[in-house]
């Protein structure tokens, strides 16, 4: 069934709104904190195939990993990982679409029309909703479902995986009409259009944190494709075309998930088990590129790859000892050790605010931190570690032990955590690295029951204010160090929500971010490629970059 407001050419007048839409004649009412030029972006890369509609053929089925599949099937909520994300957008409303460069523009199979406009000194969005947008249960999807998101998002305590711009709605009402909403910010907040990429059903507040541990809660989604199972004990989940759906139809017969580790991905994938593969080691690349009917897709990464240390455990709990961990780190190489035979070179990524790709970009972890290995040991000195025979340093009897945790199956990420005991060794420190699963990490890390982690970081798109919050707030899900800094705190709070414009709100996180790595509890290490192998023929699916292409548009070509 084709929608009456899916077409391509209308997904290119929203866009055209969106641009027009910029906030005028304000100013900002703090002074910005001085700060360094920003850095040269750099090109931002994609390979997805990218194909409209009418190029793909009706039927099929696309079948790829998933490396377990976690009790907590909110994707709002701070205990969901990257399986639960990947999942809830292929039976649940998706409101944007995205090109590689991270832009959002509505979705007008839910959003026919977002306006927004500056009043009394505060942006007022207002958003008018698909007449046929309906949640597979019946129920409308109209203003409650934005009001759902900013209720158990925009307050502090819920348990939301959400960013600072829903703490700056002041409120979100009824419209004209029940199908649209207005929403109303505390005071000028030019990030607006990165908010409400999802929607919430109305029914899931009042069990924000528990409706969906355990149960998919397929009737409250909504989409092109609707459940056929997801199965949390055998890991596997299955998607089919929804008869539900208004707009364009979802043109695969079937998607299907399987549980892969990793490393298990191209030897699966050569193996015809599955249709995409990611690769992550020169070994692997050989592989693909040697097969037969295999299209090699490469882009920029999104995810930097993060070393958190636990601020809250001793010895770590001294700010001494870790700086010293991590101005023992040479980046460098390890990073040339995990790039090994896949052709591929970078400037190390230095914030979680903004990618190097992205305006407005700032090195400032290397604005805090450089590689100092001789500094590194006369910090543990002066903290009273002291060589013992063996090399490695004590303090009244204890050794001076990391245990860090690295996810398996991954050869590239192995490598280079075998030469950092090496260079763990040369300060003094004894690094003890654990293969697990990677929900077993992000459990772990969540219950600050680590010393050392390795884990991935998605970026949230160009939204500075999205991205500086999600890892440097006080409540952050994901900044498992346990060791925020109050003034980098209150600086966020209170300078940038009342800075009215992108680049000095970006200036604004900059400073604090560079402010948060001084207290060594993150660092981000590498970036690397983002490597893919599909089948030939498949659209819109690879090396995205920050893409997010609507879940109806993938299939294969005709």
């Amino acid at each position: 069934m084709r929608g009456p407001n899916s077409s391509a050419a209308m997904r290119a007048v929203m866009m055209a709104v969106i641009v027009l839409m910029a906030l005028s004649g304000c100013t900002s009412a703090t002074e910005p904190l001085p700060a360094p030029e920003s850095e040269e972006v750099e090109p931002v890369t994609s390979d997805y195939n990218q194909r409209e509609h009418e190029e793909l053929k009706v039927g099929g089925t696309l079948t790829t990993a998933i490396n377990g599949i976690e009790s907590q099937h909110n994707q709002w909520h701070v205990e969901a990982g990257a399986s639960t994300r990947e999942l809830w957008g292929w039976y649940n409303p998706v409101t944007h679409i995205q090109g590689p460069s991270g832009e959002p523009e509505p979705n007008p199979d839910y959003f026919t029309s977002v306006r927004a406009k500056t009043i009394d000194g505060s942006t007022q969005v207002t958003y008018t909703l698909n007449e046929a947008a309906t949640f597979n249960d019946g129920t409308p999807i109209d203003w409650r479902a934005l009001q759902s998101v900013w209720q158990v998002c925009g307050t502090v305590g819920r348990g939301c995986q959400a960013d600072l711009g829903y703490q700056q709605i002041k409120s979100v009402e009824r419209g004209e009409d029940a199908k649209q909403a207005v929403v109303t910010f505390h005071s000028v907040y030019p990030w607006w259009p990165g908010l409400f990429d999802r929607l919430l059903h109305p029914d899931a507040v009042d069990s924000f944190g528990t409706a969906y541990v355990g149960q998919a809660h397929p009737e409250w989604g909504a989409g092109p494709y609707k459940v056929q199972y997801i199965d949390g004990t055998a890991d596997k989940a299955s998607f089919v075309p929804n008869e539900k759906w208004w707009g364009d139809e979802g043109v695969l017969e079937e998607r299907k998930f399987i549980p892969l580790g990793r490393g298990e991905e191209v030897t699966a994938f050569l193996a015809g088990k599955i249709d995409v593969a990611r690769v992550n080691d020169g070994e692997q690349l050989e592989r693909v590129q040697a097969a037969k009917g295999v299209e090699v897709r490469r882009g920029t990464n999104t995810a930097p790859r993060v070393l958190t240390l636990n601020g809250t455990r001793k010895p770590f709990d001294d700010p001494a000892v870790r700086e010293a961990l991590w101005l023992g780190t040479d980046r460098e190489s390890l990073a040339g050790i995990a790039f090994h035979g896949l052709d591929h070179t970078e400037a190390l990524p230095g914030s979680f605010v903004l990618l190097p790709h992205t305006e407005g970009y700032r090195d400032n972890f290397g604005a805090a931190v450089q590689f100092d290995v001789r500094r590194a040991r006369q910090m543990l000195d002066g903290a009273g570690w002291t060589p013992g025979s063996d090399g490695i340093r004590e303090r009244n009897g204890e050794r001076l032990e990391v245990d860090l945790l690295v996810p398996r199956d991954d050869e590239a990420i192995a490598a280079a955590m075998r030469a950092y005991t090496s260079m763990m060794k040369d300060i003094g420190v004894e690094l003890r690295v654990h293969s697990r699963p990677r929900d077993e990490i992000d459990r772990a890390m969540g219950l600050r029951d680590f010393d050392m982690a390795f884990s991935f970081h998605p970026m949230r798109g160009t939204d500075a204010a999205a991205n500086v919050c999600h890892m440097w707030c006080r409540d952050s899900a994901v900044n498992a160090s346990g060791v925020a800094d109050p003034d980098v705190v209150d600086q966020i709070t209170r300078q940038m929500l009342v800075e009215t414009s992108r680049e000095g709100q970006a200036r604004i996180a900059n400073n604090a971010e560079t402010k948060g790595f001084g207290q060594h509890g993150v660092m981000p290490l590498y970036l690397g490629p983002d490597i893919w192998a599909t089948r030939s023929g498949l659209a819109n699916m690879g090396a995205t970059a920050h893409a997010q292409p609507r879940i109806e548009d993938i299939g294969w070509q005709k």
